[in-house]
């Protein structure tokens, strides 16, 4: 059982990721257009926040840790 404050958590890595994503859009060079960009089923801040949780946790294995918890 976790007992991390996941929604705490989820919002301060959603909040960064959107600064990030902005500020980013600045400095870098846009991708080609001939690439597909799909977007992924799990936002950028939803992966973090399980990777996190897996940090958090007294799981040795990432495999664990998601059949047990995810």
């Amino acid at each position: 059982m976790i007992l991390a404050p996941i929604v705490e958590i989820f919002c301060d890595i959603d909040e960064f990721y959107k600064n990030y994503e902005r500020e980013s859009a600045k400095k870098f060079f846009p991708l080609a257009k001939d690439k597909r960009q799909r977007k992924t089923e799990l936002s950028e801040s939803e992966m973090m926040t399980i990777m996190i949780l897996f940090h958090l946790s007294h799981y040795r294995t990432f495999k664990d840790f998601y059949l047990d918890c995810i």
